[in-house]
């Protein structure tokens, strides 16, 4: 029986100094990007199946941006439309850069000793699950909320946003990899 059985201290916590102490392993970080996921879709949902623009009007911040819009010489032609195709794209990136960070691949870890393949899926079918998220969610407004319609466009918008997140996790996967090259002896 070794000294660490049992015991609540981890290898990490009596590594020598010296020695350099690894990253988390992968399924921390899906396990991360897995409950983020989850805090980011439940004020979601709630924005994108409750809220009932055509009653309430337009919001007051959404208002008074377009107030100033059209007090200034380069964005006068800007209306609550482009303001919404904004906000469409914007609430997407980072369903987009969970979704890559939960189901997307990895790059491959090479030492001399280990050689781990890639896992998870394809940037493209990442992309595709967000996409078919953003059509539930436009098909539920179109047919399931009477004061809710849901668009083409927005569908769009979605799937450009998602696409930018799956991309902007892509860089930062991309960055760290080269850190860690760069740190590695």
């Amino acid at each position: 029986m070794t000294a660490l059985q049992g015991s609540p201290v981890s290898r990490r916590d009596i590594t020598p100094e010296n020695e350099q102490v690894s990253a988390p392993p992968r399924s921390e970080h899906r396990r991360w990007a897995g409950w983020s996921l989850l805090a980011y879709l439940v004020p979601v949902s709630a924005l994108v199946l409750s809220a009932r623009l055509g009653d309430q009007g337009i919001p007051p911040a959404a208002d008074s941006l377009l107030q100033w819009f059209s007090e200034t010489r380069w964005f006068s032609e800007i209306r609550f439309g482009h303001l919404e195709a904004a906000a469409n794209v914007l609430l997407f990136v980072p369903i987009g850069f969970l979704f890559a960070g939960l189901w997307g691949r990895r790059t491959r870890t090479r030492t001399r000793a280990l050689r781990i393949p890639r896992s998870g899926l394809p940037d493209v079918v990442v992309w595709f699950l967000a996409v078919l998220l953003s059509a539930g969610i436009e098909l539920a407004q179109m047919f399931l909320l009477a004061e809710r319609s849901g668009t083409f466009r927005d569908l769009l918008c979605n799937a450009t946003g998602a696409l930018a997140g799956v991309l902007a996790f892509r860089l930062v996967q991309m960055a760290r990899s080269r850190a860690s090259r760069r740190n590695t002896p």
